[in-house]
C-alpha cells in the first residue's frame, strides 16, 4: 500500500501522452490510452502479492500441523499421515487445483490462495517428518 499512496492511479483517458517512451515523469511510459503504466502496475500487484502471502502463510501452516501431529502421537497416525502425504505426493498439483477452481468457484482471494497452497503443504512437510520417531514426554 505503500507503493499505491506515492503513486496515484489516474484512470481518465488522455490521449495526448499515447505511447508515451518512459521518462521522468511515467517511468515505464503510458499505454493506448495515456495511462502511467507504472502506476497501473503497482495497484494491480497489491492483490497478487496479498494472494502470495496467504498462500504460503496456508502451506506452511498446513505442512506444520501434519508434521507436527505426526511426529508428536507416532505410531498408527503417523502411519496414517505418512500415507495421505505420499498419495498427495503422486498426484500432479497444477492440473489438481485447475480442476478444484472449476468445479468450485468462488470469487473470494481465500479461495485461490487454498488452491495455490494445496500442492505446496508438501513441502513444508517433508522436513517435519525426521526420522519417523515418536516425541517422548
Amino acid at each position: 500500500t505503500l507503493g499505491a499512496a506515492l503513486t496515484p492511479l489516474d484512470m481518465t483517458p488522455n490521449y495526448e501522452n499515447r505511447f508515451q517512451m518512459p521518462s521522468a515523469q511515467h517511468w515505464l511510459g503510458t499505454d493506448y490510452i495515456g495511462r502511467d503504466i507504472l502506476a497501473q502496475t503497482i495497484h494491480g500487484s497489491r492483490d497478487v502479492l496479498a494472494l502470495g502471502t496467504v498462500s504460503a502463510v496456508m502451506a506452511l501452516l498446513i505442512g506444520i500441523l501434519i508434521g507436527s501431529v505426526g511426529a508428536f502421537l507416532g505410531g498408527w497416525v503417523d502411519t496414517a499421515l505418512n500415507f495421505v502425504t505420499n498419495i498427495f505426493l503422486t498426484i500432479p498439483a497444477f492440473p489438481l487445483m485447475l480442476i478444484l477452481a472449476v468445479l468450485i468457484f468462488a470469487a473470494f482471494l481465500i479461495f485461490p490462495a487454498e488452491m495455490l497452497s494445496f500442492g505446496e503443504w508438501l513441502r513444508d512437510l517433508t522436513p517435519l517428518q525426521g526420522a519417523g520417531t515418536p516425541l517422548e514426554l
